[in-house]
Order: C-alpha cells, then sequence, then structure tokens
C-alpha cells in the first residue's frame, strides 16, 4: 500500500511540474501582449499577417516591446499539420510542453489506477 502512494504521489509531482510549465508559457504570452497594447505582435518577414483584434505584424524589432517574447519562430508546412506553416512564440512552445505532459501524465496514472483496480479485482 505504501508503495501505490508513493507512485501516486510521484504522478501528482510531475503533473504540477508540467502545470507550472504551461502557466509559465502563459505568463510569457500574457506579459508580451500586456507590453504591446493588448496584442500579441507576429513577426511578419516569413509571410503576411492578417491584422486581428488579438495579433498583429511587423517587420522592424524596434516597432515593439519584448519582440524576443512575440510570435518569431517560423515553421514550414511540411513541419506541422497547418497548410499555410505555423509562427510560434516561446510562451507557445511552453505551453505546448506542458499542455501534451500534463495530458499524458494523466493518461498514464489513468493506466495506472486501472491496472491497480483490475489486479484487486483478480
Amino acid at each position: 500500500m505504501k508503495q501505490q502512494n508513493k507512485t501516486i504521489l510521484e504522478f501528482l509531482l510531475i503533473l504540477n511540474f508540467f502545470l507550472i510549465i504551461f502557466l509559465f508559457g502563459l505568463f510569457l504570452n500574457n506579459i508580451v501582449m500586456i507590453n504591446n497594447g493588448g496584442r500579441m505582435p507576429v513577426y511578419a518577414i516569413h509571410r503576411p499577417v492578417q491584422e486581428t483584434e488579438i495579433h498583429y505584424g511587423y517587420s522592424d524589432k524596434n516597432e515593439i516591446n519584448l519582440w524576443y517574447l512575440s510570435d518569431v519562430f517560423f515553421a514550414e508546412k511540411d513541419m506541422f499539420i497547418h497548410p499555410k506553416g505555423s509562427i510560434f512564440s516561446i510562451g507557445d512552445c511552453f505551453l505546448w510542453i506542458g499542455y501534451f505532459g500534463s495530458w499524458l501524465t494523466l493518461l498514464f496514472f489513468t493506466f495506472y489506477v486501472t491496472k491497480l483496480i483490475l489486479w484487486k479485482l483478480k
């Protein structure tokens, strides 16, 4: 029983780790948006950016605050499923790592608990 409690505690610690990574990515994205009038700046040198309520394009790094936290990385269309490619930021990378890490942790935790329940039913 003590080993099971230790394993459950380890799952919860791993889940908290990934949730902190997710929140850090959210923090980075919000900081750059707050410093740029509430919209996320997108480095428009890779492709034209359609101006929306939450995005605007720029081509000179001196135009905006914290340009290195804005959407500056470009992934070609063959790297991801998005047909035109994708522009993303450092904060987005932390969001993805935190989201998928949490998801995988919960998935393995579910398998572990299911195994324990089936083991006790035998």
